[in-house]
């Protein structure tokens, strides 16, 4: 080696034992949480700072034998596991309920802040009650790189500014936030921004894919996205097919009660992919509410280039409900003359994402490509002239093989401005308009088409 002008000679044995040392594996090791026989650490922070200063993959194990009450634990840049279910620090396999990690009565702080590179998976837990009113992620706030991992894990009664439950900020499209089976996550709420549950922003990829997953009963109470938000370049994949009765349901927002796609600046192009790989069981959204627009999905682009998709694939819309909207609403944006719109595509496209394992779902069974029981109407219950999909400037709608039954509202599909349209293969019967059943409006228009569409059984008013 080189240095300073000299040179100095290594022994044979000097490197080889340089090199050694240098490619040592990573040894993980385990730090035992709570109180009694066996136990390392009364507090998770202590463990997982001991875990820090480890090289290797690390799990930090909680056991039920302990309390943990206002938590605010920071994990920095590593890859850890936090695990819980342990009826005592002497126990090798979980065997009793998931660990309760509660930020009730300390700092206003996220129950988890994650910054830096690194795996992270939550197991085995329950994270409840983290308050962080004027910030982001109530339950665990994600500013860093890698991948977060939910199994087996409940979030409940968290409330934050932005991101309710997860406020998750990737750095990079390969930034992952991963929820595994029987993850549930409910009554949480953003106070101030979206994303009652969840918010995704700046940049990567939310997997929603395995069954047993619930979103449920969180609210936006001033922003979007009562169950999702998705903002910036961020996908969301969702093909969880729930517990059997929906993914995300019965949640609340000003626009988008289940889910928002929105840009926030020029060269957005967020993604929301749903599709089902179970035949029998199409992904489903059911239930959810908007003050404003958007029931079940909202999305808006911004200004010129920033153009939210939405791409749906054997899926289900049920009991969805807002002033405009009902089922879906796609937003547009002027800047001086020029609009830009969002492409809303349904069981026409997959976003230019592989889906290996999407299947069609079966005709006529659990609401396959059935978009019913959609009302518009305010929130204390007042009918409006709302459409149930509504496509404002500048817009891309396109639709095939697809059932509309029992919807209530002004209008069923409404367009206005928008650029291309396309409806077929389509059964609409036993729905209650007001005024026109499918109504266009276009000075822009590419392409609208209408095809093979059966038209039965509506009361329309006028």
């Amino acid at each position: 080696m080189k240095s300073g002008g000299k040179i100095f000679l290594m022994g044979l044995r000097g490197l080889t034992g340089f090199l050694g040392a240098a490619l040592l594996p990573a040894h993980a090791a385990d730090f035992l949480v709570g109180a009694g026989a066996g136990c390392q650490f009364s507090s998770i922070q202590a463990a997982v700072n001991a875990a820090a200063a480890n090289l290797g993959a690390d799990t930090v194990r909680i056991a039920n034998a302990g309390t943990y009450f206002a938590e605010a634990v920071t994990i920095g840049a590593q890859d850890l596991t936090i695990d819980g279910a342990y009826a005592a620090c002497a126990d090798v396999t979980p065997s009793g309920s998931n660990a309760s990690i509660s930020g009730q009565g300390g700092a206003t702080a996220p129950v988890f802040s994650i910054t830096g590179a690194g795996i992270r998976r939550f197991q085995n837990l329950a994270i409840v009650r983290g308050d962080q009113v004027n910030g982001e992620g109530g339950g665990i706030n994600f500013d860093g790189s890698g991948e977060l991992v939910l199994s087996n894990v409940g979030m409940a009664f968290n409330t934050a500014g932005f991101g309710g439950a997860i406020n998750f900020r990737g750095a990079s499209a390969a930034d992952q936030l991963v929820l595994e089976a029987n993850t549930v996550i409910q009554s949480n709420e953003s106070v101030t921004g979206g994303g009652g549950a969840l918010r995704m922003e700046r940049a990567g990829t939310l997997f929603i894919q395995q069954p047993r997953i619930l979103i449920t009963n969180n609210q936006a109470l001033m922003g979007s996205g009562g169950g999702l938000l998705l903002l910036d370049d961020t996908v969301g994949i969702i093909s969880s097919e729930g517990f059997g009765s929906g993914v995300i349901t019965g949640n609340s927002a000003r626009d988008g009660g289940g889910i928002a796609v929105v840009a926030d600046s020029e060269d957005d192009e967020g993604i929301l992919l749903m599709y089902t790989t179970n035949a029998a069981q199409p992904v489903s959204l059911r239930n959810n509410i908007a003050s404003g627009n958007g029931g079940a999905i909202y999305a808006k682009p911004v200004r010129l280039v920033g153009r939210p998709r939405v791409c749906l694939r054997s899926f289900h819309l049920t009991g969805n409900r807002a002033q405009n909207g009902a089922a879906i609403y796609g937003d547009s944006d002027v800047i001086i003359n020029s609009r830009e719109g969002v492409s809303i595509a349904l069981n026409t496209s997959s976003c230019g994402i592989s889906t290996s394992n999407f299947v069609e779902c079966t005709p006529n069974q659990n609401g396959c490509n059935t978009i019913q029981s959609s009302v518009s109407e305010t929130t204390s219950g007042i009918a409006t002239q709302g459409a149930t999909i509504l496509l404002q400037d500048v817009g891309d709608l396109n639709m095939t093989n697809m059932v509309f039954f029992n919807n209530r509202g002004g209008s069923l599909i409404r367009t206005i401005e928008s650029r291309n349209f396309s409806l077929q293969n389509a059964l609409i019967v036993g729905n209650t308009v007001s005024q026109s059943l499918l109504r266009f409006n276009s000075r822009v228009v590419e392409d609208y088409t209408l095809r093979h569409i059966t038209i039965a059984s509506n009361t329309i008013g006028g």
